[in-house]
C-alpha cells in the first residue's frame, strides 16, 4: 500500500541555478490598497510560498499567480512588510484579504518580499499519485515542463489559503507550460514514489519578466 509523503506548503526556494544555497535575493513589490485575492471565486490570504504575477495596473502591484499555460509568473512570496491596520503600521506574517487600505497615503503602502523566479530552483509537491508511480517514471520526466494547479483551501479556520502544486498530469515537452522539471528533490520526505506529494525540483519556464528580455523605455 502506498504511503503519502509529508505535505509542504507552496513553492519553496532551494538554491540559485548556479548552486548558491545561502539566501535568495528578494524584490519588493507592492500590494494594491485593501487587496482581496481570490482563487476560483473564493477569498484567500497571501502566505510565503504563494506564486505571484505583476498586475497590469496600479504602481506595479501584484496579483496571485494562476494556473494554466496562458499565465505568466513573476516570483514567489518570501515575506511581508508592515501593514496599515487603520491606525498604525503593524508587522505581518501574511496578507489578510481586504486589509491594508492606504488609498493615496503612499507612506502606508503595503509590500511583499518576493523571490524572482528567473535564476532560481524551487521545490514543489506533485498533485497526484497516478501519473507517475515509481522513481523510474519520475526520472523519465526530468527536462519536461508542467503547469501548476492552484486551489483555495478553507480548512484552516479563519485563514483561507492557496494550495499550489505541480500538475504532473500536464507533463510534456510543450514550451508554453509554466515549470520545468529539473530533478527529484533529494529530501528525505520523498519516502514513497507511489504516494502523494512527491517533491520535485523545478525552474520557471513561463516567466513574466526575464532578466534577459529586451524592454522598451
Amino acid at each position: 500500500m502506498a504511503t503519502d509523503n509529508n505535505i509542504q506548503y507552496g513553492v519553496r526556494w532551494v538554491r540559485t541555478v548556479n548552486g548558491d544555497a545561502n539566501s535568495p535575493a528578494l524584490m519588493r513589490v507592492r500590494l494594491a490598497t485593501a487587496y482581496a485575492p481570490t482563487v476560483g471565486g473564493t477569498g484567500v490570504n497571501l502566505h510565503a510560498g504563494d506564486v505571484i504575477q505583476i498586475a497590469s495596473t496600479g504602481y506595479g502591484t501584484i496579483s496571485i499567480g494562476t494556473e494554466g499555460t496562458q499565465s505568466l509568473m513573476y516570483g514567489v512570496i518570501a515575506g511581508f512588510s508592515p501593514e496599515y491596520d487603520g491606525s498604525v503600521m503593524q508587522p505581518r506574517d501574511r496578507h489578510v484579504s481586504g486589509q491594508g487600505a492606504y488609498s493615496t497615503n503612499y507612506e502606508r503602502l503595503n509590500y511583499v518580499w518576493a523571490i524572482p523566479i528567473p535564476g532560481n530552483v524551487f521545490e514543489m509537491d506533485c498533485d497526484d499519485a497516478t501519473t507517475f508511480t515509481t522513481e523510474a517514471t519520475y526520472l523519465a520526466a526530468i527536462g519536461e515542463n508542467c503547469d501548476m494547479v492552484c486551489a483555495a483551501n478553507t480548512s484552516n479556520a479563519g485563514d483561507p489559503r492557496i494550495t499550489t502544486r505541480l500538475d504532473i498530469s500536464t507533463h510534456a515537452v510543450t514550451n508554453t507550460l509554466q515549470w520545468r522539471i529539473e530533478d527529484i528533490s533529494p529530501t528525505q520526505e520523498n519516502k514513497d514514489f507511489a504516494g502523494n506529494y512527491v517533491k520535485l525540483l523545478v525552474t520557471g519556464n513561463k516567466l513574466q519578466q526575464s532578466p534577459y528580455a529586451i524592454l522598451g523605455v
